[in-house]
């Protein structure tokens, strides 16, 4: 497989990350594009950015292999994955009680569900939160739908909703994660979930095409939230891969500009920034050279001040306080030094985001793979466009009549 070839021959290129290391092997075998790449103005890193393809245009001079490989993969990847997406005045058009619903989650929905086949008896959506899916999915062939949802008020929510639309609609509390319940082990029935993470639509694959539902129709998301440190391979092909991949590997699969809006746009960069001056705090307080990692926290956080961030970093982290809050006589100065740091890692990290689309490919085809092996005709389609969601990839697989 093309793919796997060219993600195990880069991994020096894609599995460093510059947020932790700036100095990656790579900057010492490609010194000139390193060079070239610290040289980019700012609105040519944003540009490539939301524009990979141009970066890759403009990777040749300084690594022709790998463009031309990037370039190879990307035109077979076309050729593979089905594009048809649903156009806004369409999901527009369709709207059914869309009332609560966000604006893009609903032409998520409008979009996801026309893959939808129509001769099931049942409907068990997985993850179904409110049920926003599930309820769209039983209106358009009005036959009985389980939602499965471990969160018990959304439980209580999705199913005011649907008695309220008179829909043959229940809810279920249950952990995706263990076996289905016996009742729901049924024949000519369709497996659904909108974005489910990691090991939750892993479980939805494994056990709907061991029961022979007739019809698994998923859109993939957050490939890193697995439970164990390594990626677990699926399909024949991709156990015999010599790609052995971490949660941190697998996080590049989602990895995107922020697009959410300039508050949301600058909070992230405030994130990134603090983080980065509290890194280089804790490094000079304890003589390290190594970056701080901290655990996520509140948003709400970093429209604080910095201050307080270094507050909480101490007592999450249960660290002595002393050193780090002497330091912060100086914050002006480590604040500083993590803009200019920054700006390097934005541009190193062009190099190793050109490989997140074969990455999500790869992993998109695992799943694809894993389903034809078990019996299923399988189609891999874009179903809307990226500024709809970046997780627009559904696989739909029918069994063999």
């Amino acid at each position: 497989m093309a793919l796997d070839a060219l993600l195990d021959k880069c991994q020096p290129l894609w599995k460093p990350r510059p947020f932790v290391n700036q100095n990656c092997g790579w900057t010492q075998t490609h010194p000139k594009l390193q060079k070239a790449l610290e040289d980019l103005t700012n609105e040519q890193v944003l540009q490539f950015e939301l524009e990979p393809h141009q970066f890759i245009d403009w990777l040749k001079p300084y690594a022709p292999e790998i463009a031309a490989d990037l370039i190879s993969t990307s035109a077979l990847s076309k050729t593979i994955f089905h594009s048809h997406p649903i156009s806004l005045a369409q999901a527009q058009s369709n709207a059914f009680n869309s009332n609560g619903i966000p604006g893009r989650k609903w032409q998520q929905i409008e979009a996801f569900s026309q893959y939808l086949g129509h001769n099931h008896t049942h409907i068990i959506d997985w993850c179904s939160g409110k049920g926003h899916l599930g309820c769209e999915l039983a209106r358009r062939i009005n036959q009985p739908t389980t939602c499965l949802e471990w969160d018990r008020d959304l439980c209580l929510a999705g199913q005011q909703k649907a008695d309220s639309l008179e829909l043959n609609v229940e809810f279920r509390q249950h952990d995706v994660l263990t076996p289905l319940p016996a009742d729901l082990i049924l024949d000519n029935s369709c497996h659904t979930a909108l974005h489910a993470c990691g090991d939750l639509h892993i479980s939805l694959l494994q056990q709907a095409s061991k029961h022979h539902a007739t019809q698994i129709l998923v859109s993939p998301c957050c490939y890193h939230k697995i439970t164990s440190d390594y990626y677990q391979p699926l399909s024949k092909q991709a156990i015999n891969s010599t790609l052995k991949l971490s949660r941190n590997d697998l996080h590049l699969a989602t990895e995107e500009v922020i697009t959410g809006g300039k508050r949301i746009a600058r909070l992230r960069n405030t994130e990134q920034q603090w983080r980065l001056a509290f890194s280089f705090m804790y490094q000079k307080a304890h003589q390290s050279e190594v970056y701080f990692a901290l655990p996520s926290c509140p948003k709400s956080l970093f429209s604080g001040d910095f201050d307080n961030f270094v507050r909480w970093a101490i007592e999450v982290k249960s660290l002595s306080p002393a050193p780090l809050q002497n330091l912060l006589e100086q914050k002006a100065a480590y604040l500083s030094k993590a803009l200019h740091a920054q700006q390097q890692i934005r541009r190193l990290e062009l190099l190793r985001k050109a490989f997140k689309l074969p990455l999500e490919n790869w992993l998109t085809l695992d799943r694809a793979l894993f389903l034809e092996q078990q019996g299923y005709q399988v189609q891999v389609s874009i179903f809307c466009d990226k500024k709809v969601t970046p997780r627009n990839i559904v696989i739909n697989a029918l069994a063999h009549r």
